[in-house]
């Protein structure tokens, strides 16, 4: 794998200055047979609306386009986004959809581009050699990482968006204190303050209004390794998701280090792929509070979590998911004679 970085800015105005050029070249001096592009949510993620060079790319690349998208973030967009994603869809060869329901929502409104749309989940960022989640070892490995062995810690991982449900969380939180319980919630990852944009400090700001500010621990930034020695010394990780609760690298993560996972039930037969774990049927906060009671009360129901976790993790293996990939690469490569 080479990873080269070809341009820096993705803007149009720059696209039609030189870089289009660049990508162009680069693809035919590499040799490449097939383009994928990775589309990510530019709003909820960035902030910005200038992702715009991929709109062009199916013109200028001359080869078998896949488009993966993580959502399609055109909240408050421009013309030219919403001009350019219909483009991408009109363009690519095949578009990966990693949130299921608007997979649904994809082939229920463009019938036409239907057939051209495949589903896919999203794997795990956990090192290889990471350590599994174990109740045993628990107050070690909170202990090696300055957390009160005494407390009891519900893992969130992930950069903080407004999709995620985090506000629930920390409702939850402060019900789970109020019933007089050790809880503490943790943060792993995210971004660092001063990088934080202002729906973040807005998440700062609703736990010091409801009073549980010390109750919160924010790692920030963290490298994969440190991100896997967190999430096994949690005693569960919740994760309740407004959407897409499985196309997410964070269930992932949980699912592979076979720590008990709390995720938003999905809707329809998508459910199976959880089948055995506990799930939210509700994000309401009183919901999500009751929830992780009844399993940080019952040892035997947390031990089942995580052996559910585990069974359910073979669905988000990147072995499973490099394989679907190759089949659609090599699928459209015989298509278009490039075998």
């Amino acid at each position: 794998m080479r990873v080269e970085p070809i341009v820096r800015n993705w803007s149009l105005r720059r696209a039609f200055g030189g870089n289009l050029s660049a990508v162009r070249d680069a693809l035919r001096n590499r040799r490449v047979d097939l383009v994928h592009l990775i589309y990510p949510d530019p709003f909820l993620r960035y902030d910005s609306d200038s992702y715009h060079l991929p709109f062009l790319l199916k013109f200028v690349a001359g080869r078998p386009l896949v488009v993966t998208f993580f959502g399609f973030g055109v909240t408050n967009a421009g013309i030219l986004t919403n001009a350019g994603l219909l483009s991408l869809f009109a363009t690519a060869d095949r578009v990966v959809i990693t949130d299921a329901d608007l997979l649904r929502r994809f082939q229920r409104t463009l019938p036409w581009w239907a057939a051209k749309a495949r589903g896919c989940v999203v794997g795990s960022i956990a090192p290889t050699d990471a350590p599994r989640w174990t109740q045993s070892r628990l107050d070690e490995r909170k202990s090696s990482l300055g957390l009160d062995p005494g407390a009891r810690h519900i893992g969130f991982f992930g950069f903080w968006s407004p999709d995620k449900g985090l506000e629930n969380l920390l409702e939850a939180q402060r019900l789970l204190r109020q019933e007089g319980r050790r809880t503490v919630l943790v943060l792993i990852g995210g971004r660092a303050p001063d990088h934080r944009i202002a729906y973040e400090n807005g998440v700062i700001g609703l736990g010091e209004r409801l009073g549980i500010s010390d109750t919160i621990v924010e790692t920030g930034p963290l490298a994969a390794h440190h991100v896997a020695r967190y999430m096994v010394a949690m005693d569960l990780c919740a994760l309740p998701f407004k959407v897409n609760p499985l196309g997410r690298s964070s269930l992932a993560l949980s699912l592979g280090l076979g720590v008990p996972t709390l995720v938003t039930r999905p809707s329809g037969h998508d459910a199976e792929l959880l089948e055995g774990s506990p799930t939210l049927a509700s994000i309401d906060p009183a919901e999500i509070a009751r929830s992780i009671a009844r399993l940080l009360d019952d040892p035997v129901a947390l031990q089942a979590a995580a052996a559910s976790a585990s069974r359910a993790a073979r669905h988000w293996s990147w072995d499973e998911i490099v394989s679907g990939y190759a089949e659609m690469y090599d699928d459209l490569l015989r298509k278009k004679g490039r075998t």
